[in-house]
């Protein structure tokens, strides 16, 4: 398996046939406080399968740590590939959607893609502080 896209976006869709549309991609958000929730987004997946992809079960796994390595999130998948003859390559897309994402603080994130326990690839985010209020000067959250 070879990972041909994969980036963060406002959202994203598949239409006929296997068209993967994606909008408004991006890699860093801001925030003027912290802890900050942001709505919505799509990690947004082009998966490019192999002969010896086809015919298998596979665990795709996608972490979101921050700068200090500590998790964020953590969704896991069994996706079912059918066959893929020899000598031709298949794809795969994947929009995986994530609501509700809580950053506790500034800092660089990223998404980490495993495929069967290996690594395959990596999305990065930044988490900015946005001109306004300092954390120190921003009252604590309820």
């Amino acid at each position: 398996m070879e990972v041909r896209v994969a980036v963060l976006a406002d959202a994203a869709n598949i239409a006929p046939p296997e068209k993967l549309n994606i909008l408004g991609a991006f890699d860093t958000i801001a925030s003027s406080r912290f802890p900050c929730v942001h709505p919505v987004m799509a990690l947004v997946l082009r998966l490019k399968l192999d002969h010896e992809d086809g015919n298998r079960t596979h665990v795709m796994k996608v972490t979101l740590r921050d700068d200090d390595g500590r998790v964020v999130l953590e969704a896991d998948a069994r996706l079912q590939v059918g066959p893929v003859p020899a000598g031709e390559f298949g794809h795969m897309n994947q929009i995986l959607n994530f609501a509700g994402v809580q950053f506790a603080k500034p800092g660089h994130y990223a998404f980490e893609l495993s495929w069967n326990g290996h690594s395959k690839a990596r999305v990065d985010l930044k988490v900015l502080q946005a001109p306004g209020q300092t954390p120190a000067q921003e009252p604590p959250l309820a």
